[in-house]
């Protein structure tokens, strides 16, 4: 070890072994070798003989540095030097199994090969993308390079994320385009041969490929992948056994749904891949071949598939209103439509609604999950059905009964998500007294109300459209769980908040007791109420005192309720709850509800009187904080 290596083992050294006295003479040492002419040359040879990661990490990242400051200057001679030794270490350093590169330095080497290639390709190295095929044959450690430096290609060079001067942007797109005329057929053609060759023996590797080819799905002519060819291999690999390869696969299946393109070619594009008949199965869930591998579990598996299936119902949904709105738009400005054109985009139509139709029990399935992950990737979907629903019923009303089937299913899923998670000490009991654990709940808590506030929006939207169905969904969530002492408090905080939002907006029949269900439902909650068992969550409790008060026009019409609307805020249930926020959003709304009932207290002013004396009593002795 010479004074070099010290020098710089010593500025990578965090463990106090050094004073800082000495690290900073380490880091002037290192700073003042960067200066000399001599550093290019010294990077390039000392990576290859010393033995010390840290010492080879920065060789690299001090190659790194002078290539982007310096390389359109450097001699014809050095940037030959340079890209020899990339080359060379990409396929002997990196494709040593005895003794491999830590991830790290492969990286390092990969963005360091791609910082030249964006000065050198395609003008000075044509064939940049052709040697690194090639050298892929050499074995699994160079395909490994082969990702890693197509990743730092679209992560440095493609990528819109990283900020870059003109020029800088001037020569990402030049890289862009070249490789677009010039290379990535090829590119292509070597992700299917290491995917099909690799899925087998090393199917980390094969994912790793398909990983890397996804991310330029995007961008890519989308011919290079959704060919007869590739299709095949992708849709196999989907049911794979390796977990992390099954899931690569279906991430590139969905890259390719997702791809950008006009409405008819997108839907043409669909029909090829013959994708809807094989996601129309996962109506009785998603494939669940045994996985060999026990890094990737069943549920993230069935996440991508989820996602796939949103990402193919939203495009589906998506084309078919692009070409109904295309020809409306025309024809309402006067343009004319000729016969071809409304004749090829009834085909579409067609088609597009057939693909819908099929999906649609996978969809709900799915939509139905108990997990998050899975479910709600289908809510994006479910709004544009159900806009769609709303557009259809101003011109046909009433619902077909395959139509009034689907909205039953879209209200089941949207109870079971709209579910609190079961941890008492989240919801139900005291707050955690950890900090950390405080922090982490109320971040929960703040995602489930996010979730939630989008669930329930679907649901008061399906709800304008066909008020009698959800009316019946809403009796019958309600009539399974009120008075039941075996009704676990999930399920009746939501039939009781799917009550309350369906009163947001709720026609005014549906108010009057003689003849409104809602009203009916309404006074149900108020005279049963929950069992016991569950009545005092907090949650539950919040949730049928918000109900009170939005009800309150039925409990004007129905005096003999307003009793037992009164006590759910005088008792235990609402200004007696343990639970300050229960109390206090009691405290609120009890003088709500009396404001909108008015003359309809005044017989129970004594008793309401005497019940509210202990909580003033309380109010007053209990300090401010």
């Amino acid at each position: 070890m010479d004074d070099f290596e010290k020098a710089v083992l010593i500025t990578f050294s965090f463990d106090g072994t050094y004073s800082p006295q000495l690290k900073e003479q380490a880091a002037a040492f290192t700073n003042n070798i960067k200066q000399t002419p001599e550093c290019l040359r010294l990077c390039v040879e000392r990576f290859s003989v010393t033995s010390y990661a840290e010492v080879k990490f920065w060789c690299l990242q001090t190659l790194h540095e002078l290539i982007r400051s310096s390389y359109a200057g450097l001699p014809a001679a050095d940037k030959a030097m340079i890209r020899g030794a990339l080359m060379t270490w990409v396929q002997r350093d990196c494709n040593t199994p005895a003794a491999p590169l830590p991830p790290f330095l492969r990286n390092k080497v990969a963005q360091t090969l791609v910082a030249v290639l964006q000065y050198e390709y395609p003008t000075n190295w044509p064939t940049f993308f052709h040697d690194l095929i090639s050298a892929a044959a050499q074995g699994e450690g160079v395909v490994d390079m082969f990702c890693r430096i197509l990743l730092s290609v679209d992560e440095d060079i493609v990528s819109l994320d990283i900020p870059r001067s003109q020029d800088e942007s001037r020569l990402s797109m030049h890289v862009k385009d070249s490789m677009r005329e010039h290379s990535l057929g090829e590119v292509a053609g070597a992700w299917y041969r290491l995917a099909g060759a690799y899925r087998d023996k090393a199917p980390e590797l094969a994912a790793q490929v398909l990983t890397t080819m996804s991310r330029y799905i995007p961008w890519i002519d989308i011919g290079l992948v959704a060919n007869d060819k590739f299709l095949p291999l992708l849709l196999s690999l989907m049911d794979s056994p390796h977990g992390g390869l099954r899931m690569a696969a279906v991430d590139c299946v969905t890259e390719v749904v997702a791809k950008r393109m006009e409405a008819l070619p997108k839907l043409n594009l669909i029909q090829s891949m013959k994708i809807v008949g094989t996601a129309a199965r996962w109506s009785a869930g998603f494939p669940s071949a045994p996985l060999t591998d026990h890094d990737d579990d069943e549920e993230a598996v069935a996440v991508r598939f989820a996602r796939l299936l949103a990402t193919l119902a939203t495009e589906i949904m998506d084309s078919l209103k692009r070409v109904e709105n295309g020809v409306i738009s025309l024809s309402a400005v006067g343009f004319p439509v000729s016969e071809e054109a409304a004749s090829e985009a009834a085909r579409a139509s067609e088609a597009a609604a057939g693909m819908l139709s099929q999906l649609f029990p996978a969809v709900l399935a799915a939509f139905k999950s108990s997990c998050d992950e899975v479910a709600l990737p289908l809510l994006p979907f479910m709004g544009a059905y159900v806009a769609r629903l709303k557009g259809l019923a101003k011109r046909n009303p009433g619902l077909d009964p395959e139509t009034r089937a689907q909205v039953r299913a879209i209200l089941e899923g949207i109870a079971v998500a709209a579910k609190f998670p079961a941890q008492p000490d989240s919801y139900g009991g005291a707050p955690p007294a950890l900090p950390a654990q405080l922090a982490a709940a109320q971040e929960e808590r703040e995602a489930v109300e996010e979730k939630r506030r989008d669930l329930f929006t679907l649901f008061r939207n399906i709800a304008k459209i066909c008020f009698p169905e959800v009316l019946g969904f809403v009796g019958a969530a309600l009539g399974s769980v009120l008075g039941r002492a075996d009704a676990g408090w999930q399920d009746v905080e939501v039939a009781v908040n799917l009550l309350y939002e369906l009163g947001e907006g709720a026609p005014e029949e549906a108010m009057k007791p003689e003849g409104g269900g809602l009203a009916a439902l309404a006074l149900a909650l108020v005279q049963r109420g929950p069992h016991p068992n569950v009545a005092r969550h907090r949650l539950v409790a919040l949730a049928v005192l918000e109900s009170c008060v939005r009800y309150s026009r039925v409990l004007q019409q129905q005096p003999a309720a307003i009793p037992a609307a009164l006590a759910a805020f005088l008792d235990a249930r609402g200004m007696g709850h343990p639970a300050e926020d229960v109390s206090t959003r009691a405290c609120y709304l009890f003088s709500r509800l009396v404001k909108a009932l008015r003359q309809n207290v005044r017989p129970y002013l004594p008793d309401m009187l005497a019940s509210l004396q202990p909580h003033l009593q309380r109010v007053l002795t209990t300090p401010l904080t």
